[in-house]
């Protein structure tokens, strides 16, 4: 019984002083990091899809080359407190549809991520480009963006107060329009 206590303590001891040393080699000491809850985090409903159409006037089902809709966001975020901003990471899914008038290749799409003050103000605005890989002959494809170190500036000692994060793709004018006068499908 004795050997198995003491195997059992200096097991316990080597773990302790392993997790200690592998938890003082990941910081560096000039870093002031600390995880907090992120600002609300929301989809954009009038970014939230993207209908692409062909050149010209046409604006029907047959004009159509791409539709993509954002289905999901994973949101974390960090405070680094020396640099006095928000450092987040997101996971953004969208959903793509090759329309009839799709050229054969795989579009880029742009998505933007935007702090906000109140619902309202704009205080930081980032774009990132999202490319979606059609397989084989396949006419629907998801694709998954990781984006890493989204910096946001800090606004006060407590940052997720006030503000929020609005999630969309990057649309025209013409395109924020049909969104809001299409039909439910």
């Amino acid at each position: 019984m004795t050997f198995k206590i003491s195997t059992r303590i200096r097991a316990a001891l080597t773990c302790t002083f392993a997790i200690a040393v592998l938890a003082a080699c990941s910081q560096k000491k000039d870093e002031i990091i600390t995880y907090v809850p992120c600002p609300r985090v929301s989809i954009l409903a009038d970014a939230s899809e993207l209908t692409q159409f062909k050149s010209g006037a046409g604006r029907d089902v047959t004009d159509v080359e791409y539709h993509g809709k954002i289905t999901e966001v994973d949101f974390s975020c960090a405070i680094d407190r020396k640099k006095d901003q928000i450092i987040a990471k997101a996971d953004i899914w969208i959903e793509v549809e090759m329309g009839p008038a799709a050229p054969l290749s795989n579009p880029d799409f742009q998505v933007f991520l935007a702090l906000t003050e109140a619902g309202e103000q704009i205080i930081d605005k980032s774009l990132f480009s999202l490319r979606v890989n059609f397989k084989d002959n396949a006419r629907r494809a998801v694709a998954r963006q990781k984006i890493k170190n989204i910096k946001f500036p800090m606004n006060g000692p407590v940052p997720v107060e006030g503000h929020d994060v609005f999630i969309g793709f990057q649309l025209t004018p013409a395109q924020v329009s049909y969104n809001r006068t299409k039909t439910v499908r």
